[in-house]
């Protein structure tokens, strides 16, 4: 589900720019769009450092239980 928001968020946000070409004169409607595509992208990212780090933890477990 999360990772569905997240390129929802950048998708939505980048298809704002490209189908309103107004959006690029204003610089607050700009940011507001730029910072929900960041905001996608960050998600993204810690929900794969996550997946890292869980992935680490149950081979580190299944070692030592050898």
């Amino acid at each position: 589900m999360p990772i569905g928001l997240a390129g929802a968020l950048q998708m939505l946000s980048w298809g704002a720019i490209v189908v309103h070409p107004g959006v690029s004169s204003s610089v607050v409607v700009l940011t507001f769009i730029l910072t929900l595509s960041n905001m996608g992208a960050a998600i993204s990212e810690v929900m794969n450092d996550a997946l890292v780090a869980e992935a680490g933890k149950k081979k580190k477990g299944a070692q030592q239980g050898e």
